[in-house]
């Protein structure tokens, strides 16, 4: 090594001595944008909309059981609250309202604490798709550009069932992939966890996770085989299981549920037309991909696509190379691309509906920024 090398490798390690960490970036913009909540929260006076007060109306009827009737009834009220809906969302905030009482502003505060699960998630699975050294600074971005989108924004500020929804899709994701590249049992069992969540939090769950969850079964098999396989998943499968208690007790209701739910006339009344119309299509990607955070994440996502077929062609893409890499690149597009064709032609265009597989579209970018 020459003396410039050496001078140029002290002053580089002298800077970064004073750069900030990218972790502890992301864990502070978690707790802004966590405090911006909140205070959002003491300065909105409006009375709950219709889904909102709805949740809050159930949530309200569980902490009565609770409080008047004990624990047993209680855990009864929630098989039996909503039979065609989950009920995560009325039960996560039973701690808040025993300590503060039935509120909404309660609800809200208590749905926002899955920011820093979300934080861990997305700083996580873009940092495993870039790599140890490049990897923090992406997964600071694609934190910030995720939470900066305005209909993260709206939903954080609502008593929705979407940020814990979104939250617990890429917690699942990001623990599995975990799991299938260490083949650690905790993984298995906090993966499980989460999968436990997701589900009783929306039914569409299955839609976002399950592709990624068969793809990541299927690399396991390949490096292990069927039986270790099995047995390392055994605590995600018990999970599931539990949670399918629930979807066995209700299931008439909630199939009844869903259907009504996605069906066309459920569209016509909130005026979406006909899902298949071209321009009723067009106006819906329109909506969710003209929003300014969405084209910023969306250029940087195709700069990136495109710069990894061209170093792909040239043979000179490192991490292209890796089986690891391309493994979690699959898992993303996955999670994008198969639930994106659901809610395009479904008769529902919600872009609330889409909501959980853009969060690729923003790992890409922060992989590019």
């Amino acid at each position: 090594m020459t003396l410039s090398q050496i001078k140029f490798s002290f002053l580089r390690n002298c800077l970064w001595g004073f750069m900030p960490s990218w972790k502890l970036a992301t864990a502070f913009a978690a707790f802004v944008f966590f405090g911006l909540s909140v205070v959002w929260v003491y300065l909105d006076n409006s009375p709950p909309a219709w889904d909102q007060g709805l949740y809050l109306y159930q949530a309200t009827i569980l902490h009565n059981t609770l409080i008047q009737n004990g624990f047993f009834d209680f855990f009864i009220s929630i098989f039996n609250l909503d039979r065609g809906r989950v009920p995560f969302l009325p039960a996560v905030v039973q701690p808040a309202f025993y300590f503060f009482g039935p509120s909404l502003d309660a609800a809200v505060i208590t749905l926002n604490f899955t920011w820093f699960i979300l934080a861990w998630a997305l700083f996580g699975i873009a940092r495993e798709l870039v790599g140890p050294n490049a990897g923090d600074k992406a997964g600071f971005f694609t934190f910030v550009l995720f939470g900066l989108h305005p209909l993260t924004t709206m939903l954080s500020h609502n008593y929705l069932v979407e940020l814990p929804f979104v939250t617990f899709v890429c917690a699942s994701i990001y623990s599995l992939w975990l799991l299938n590249k260490t083949q650690k049992y905790k993984w298995s069992v906090i993966s499980g966890i989460f999968i436990f969540l997701g589900l009783l939090t929306k039914v569409t769950f299955v839609a976002f996770v399950l592709p990624s969850f068969i793809f990541l079964v299927y690399c396991n098999i390949r490096k292990l085989s069927v039986g270790t396989t099995f047995v390392l998943f055994i605590p995600v499968i018990f999970f599931a299981i539990l949670a399918g208690l629930y979807y066995f007790y209700n299931l008439r209701q909630i199939l009844e549920m869903t259907i009504l739910l996605s069906s066309r006339s459920m569209a016509q009344l909130y005026g979406f037309g006909n899902p298949f119309d071209i321009h009723v299509m067009l106006e819906y990607l329109r909506n969710v991909f003209t929003i300014p955070t969405m084209l910023v994440a969306s250029f940087f996502a195709v700069v990136m696509f495109i710069s990894r077929v061209i170093r792909s062609i040239k043979r000179d893409d490192k991490v292209g190379d890796n089986f690891q890499a391309q493994a979690l690149i699959n898992v993303l597009f996955l999670w994008l691309i198969i639930p994106f064709i659901l809610a395009t032609f479904g008769e529902i265009k919600d872009p609330r509906y889409l909501y959980p597989c853009l969060v690729p579209v923003f790992v890409f970018a922060g992989a590019m920024v």
